[in-house]
């Protein structure tokens, strides 16, 4: 380590960049943060001229018959949210125009001309204008399978009522008779002191198109910013044809790509795709195809939070949108301004149907068609309002306010756990691929690029040379490697190690404080390793889902997706067959982050999947700890160490930031680790990125060369020989176990950008961590940094 270029000062300043790296200009991209929008001015306005259906100790909750538009006025702040635009329709303000404007005696005056031929909206039609006001949008499939939408408010008409529910005026119920197709829904309204839930129950859904229901779409355009106006013309006597911007509000939407990407509003020039996320990921089983191909790129991130926020101004007013019934069939999409209209706005849609590929004959060939039958559950959207700096509730009206207020939602419902931690230094990851398979004369011939004793050899050196609390995860500890091990019982290899070889290195390994366990994908299988016939889970079109790989070179090409009740039947199979190795932990890799359906027998929905993976999980956990993989937030209260963390977003255009939402979260919960430091996550910037979001350095290593693995399905571990990492590893670790050993057990509080480049995330013991990632020096409160670097103070 006495080479590796690195300055320590009293423990509290650390320059990690060499100095030709940090010579490199500091340039800000949507992979950072950047400084919180400017203030808004706007006027106080409660919105008197609509019906008042609720008061509490903070809120009024106010009614718009004719608009069926909800308004949210905050007493705390003044400020008034509605769930709509509240607009007039177009067609309506015309026809009263044209109608004043035909009077001949007497005459219009001026000021009636402007009081009845009020402002139109520009590039909104009357559908959209329906969908900016109502409450509800529903989309449904027309005779050419197309998708249409139909929302509660409609300038054809009225096809709403609003009633009380057992006289309880917390409780209102809108009940919505569509025209277009045969069907009617009912929109349970609750207010409270937390803010409002709008829910649709499944048995409430009725009439004999509910087939036809694509899904349902819940208030759009609440927080939109945007839009344009046509003002009437006294001098033209008619509507000017140059519109006029409506006022616009700074602040941003907030999604949950990647760690958390914030999408700030702006007046785009030329259209830019819309932000598509599909929550908890697709479901294969009911997606278009049965099959499909790996991408050629890093695919998009799938929310693993059902959640979406926006914020105005700077820590003045915020909401939060989170799913808490239904979210397993929930897509988020944010259309930004100019894309389909001039306003940006969220698009949160609860699918029930949808077109998919039914197959006829061997070769493939289908046609499109819907489910058969609607996938059926109730429907529940929580809104949450936020304001000022959080100095009086701890909650401030931004993304880190977000991110608190979502944490104490799942803290107290125990979807998420509070845990202390029993170390004093920072744990890191080390997981080892041990072997895989390539393409023999015959059949398969096993790659071993690390023994058992290899792991035990590597692991009590990195103890010896200082690093401390290391965990491990060992992939393609059998025969047959990672592509083609068993999935239950183990199948022990001498060349890699028997069993009674690894059960003594793991009892001294956990002698000596060091985890170690066995890593399995549960979810992905292939016909060289077993029958499909029992094993693999069907499409609706009754064919097994499955990915072709693009890399044709490997010797397995095609995977399949397990039966979620054989997933989980292996993955208790496997910890009873190894209960003697004594592990502390096990990882768990597919059920993590996976979830489809089935239709093969027995039939499984996504629900169904949902309480099949939590009941195996949560049995487990009484047991050992649970590693997992970018696990979806259904699992969360029972993982220990999250796994492979996403540290940046998809990189839509339309994302202007990237935030620890995620982390924040998380933070108390369990031990959140980033992507492997040795696949370009090393750079300085990255160890800085890692102590910015308080997430631990994890490695993948092998005893020998990677290059061993070009021929086996294991080809992406590019770089991985250990000799190659040791004095990375000890270097990465002692950079982010200074900054991070001192807020182990503590709160994240606050997360601030003082400066472009330069963030203070601030700690319930009165710990403060600022980080630069700039290439000057800058100062804090008399606290001065150099450039890429961090300071701990306190």
């Amino acid at each position: 380590m006495s080479h590796v270029k690195k300055w320590i000062i009293g423990c509290l300043i650390v320059s990690i960049a060499v100095a030709t790296i940090a010579a490199a200009e500091y340039i800000p991209s949507n992979k950072d943060t950047r400084m919180p929008p400017d203030v808004v001015h706007y006027i106080i306005d409660e919105p008197t001229n609509m019906q008042l259906l609720h008061e509490t100790a903070d809120f009024k909750f106010f009614f718009r018959e004719s608009t069926d538009v909800i308004a949210i006025y905050d007493k705390r702040n003044q400020y008034t949210w509605k769930t709509g635009l509240d607009i007039e329709y177009d067609v309506d303000i015309n026809l009263r125009c044209d109608m004043l404007l035909a009077r001949t005696n007497p005459l219009p005056t001026d000021e009636e001309k402007l009081a009845v031929c009020t402002p139109l909206e520009d590039r909104l039609a009357n559908t959209f204008e329906g969908i900016g006001n109502s409450l509800v949008t529903m989309q449904y499939f027309d005779e050419t399978l197309s998708p249409t939408n139909t929302s509660t408010s409609t300038f054809l008409g009225d096809n709403s009522r609003l009633y009380i529910v057992n006289n309880d005026d917390s409780h209102y119920r809108l009940d919505v008779t569509f025209e277009a197709i045969d069907v009617s829904i009912k929109i349970h309204i609750l207010f409270s002191n937390d803010g409002m839930k709008l829910e649709i129950r499944d048995e409430e859904i009725t009439g004999k198109d509910t087939n036809l229901i694509h899904g349902f779409i819940f208030a759009p355009f609440m927080g939109a910013v945007g839009g344009q106006q046509l003002h009437f013309d006294l001098e033209l006597n008619r509507y000017n044809p140059t519109p006029v911007q409506k006022p616009r509000i700074p602040g941003y939407v907030f999604v949950p790509d990647g760690p958390g990407a914030l999408i700030r509003f702006a007046d785009n020039t030329s259209s830019l795709s819309a932000y598509y996320g599909n929550v908890f990921g697709v479901d294969y089983s009911q997606d278009t195809y049965h099959s499909r191909i790996e991408t050629n790129y890093i695919p998009m991130k799938n929310p693993t939070m059902p959640i979406y926020g926006i914020a105005h101004g700077d820590r003045q007013a915020a909401f939060i949108a989170h799913s808490t019934k239904g979210s397993d069939h929930l897509e988020l999409t944010v259309s930004p301004h100019n894309n389909r209209t001039q306003y940006t706005y969220v698009i949160p849609k609860f699918v029930l149907n949808n077109k998919y590929t039914r197959v006829y004959n061997q070769s493939g060939s289908g046609y499109s068609a819907l489910y058969e039958e609607r996938n059926h559950f109730d429907i529940e959207m929580n809104y949450h309002f936020l304001f000022g700096d959080g100095s009086l509730d701890g909650f401030p009206a931004d993304y880190v306010g977000m991110a608190k207020l979502y944490r104490k939602h799942l803290l107290d419902d125990g979807h998420l756990v509070l845990k202390t931690a029993s170390y004093d230094q920072i744990p890191i990851r080390l997981d080892f691929v041990m072997s895989d398979a390539k393409k023999a004369i015959v059949g398969y011939q096993d790659v071993v690029v690390t023994k058992i004793e290899d792991v035990e050899t590597i692991l009590l050196s990195l103890k010896e040379a200082g690093v401390s609390n290391i965990n491990s995860g060992l992939y393609g500890y059998q025969r047959g490697g990672i592509i083609l091990g068993n999935k239950g019982a183990p199948r022990w290899s001498p060349q890699i190690g028997t069993y009674s070889a690894f059960k003594n290195v793991f009892h001294r390994l956990n002698d000596e404080g060091i985890d170690v366990s066995l890593a399995q994908n549960y979810s992905l299988i292939n016909e060289e390793q077993m029958t499909l016939i029992g094993n693999a889970a069907k499409h609706l079109n009754g064919w097994y889902i499955r990915m072709d790989l693009r890399n044709q070179s490997v010797p397995i090409t095609t995977q399949y997706f397990a039966k979620p009740t054989r997933s989980v039947s292996w993955l208790n199979a496997h910890i009873k067959a190894v209960a003697s190795l004594q592990a502390e932990s096990t990882t768990i890799e597919g059920m993590s982050d996976l979830l489809y359906s089935d239709h093969g027998n027995p039939k499984l929905n996504v629900g169904d999947t949902i309480s099949l993976y939590q009941n195996a999980f949560g049995e487990i956990a009484k047991k050992q700890k649970i590693n997992a993989i970018n696990p979806n937030s259904y699992l969360w209260n029972n993982i220990d160490r999250y796994l492979q963390a996403p540290m940046f977003t998809s990189q839509y255009l339309i994302e202007t930031d990237t935030v620890p939402f995620l982390q924040i979260v998380l933070n108390q919960t369990m031990e959140v680790y980033g992507p492997y430091s040795n696949f370009s996550f090393y750079t300085d910037s990255d160890i800085l990125r890692m102590i910015d979001y308080n997430t631990y350095p994890s490695f993948v290593l092998t005893q020998e060369s990677s290059y061993e693995l070009m021929s086996t399905n294991s080809s992406n571990f590019y770089s991985t020989e250990y000799v190659l990492y040791e004095e990375l590893i000890l270097h990465v670790y002692e950079l982010v176990n200074i900054a991070l050993r001192d807020v182990i057990d503590a709160e994240w509080t606050d997360r601030i950008v003082l400066a472009p480049g330069f963030i203070k995330n601030t700690y319930d013991n009165q710990t403060m961590v600022l980080i630069n990632y700039t290439d000057h020096t800058l100062e804090h409160q008399g606290h001065f940094v150099p450039p890429v670097s961090y300071r701990v103070i306190g």
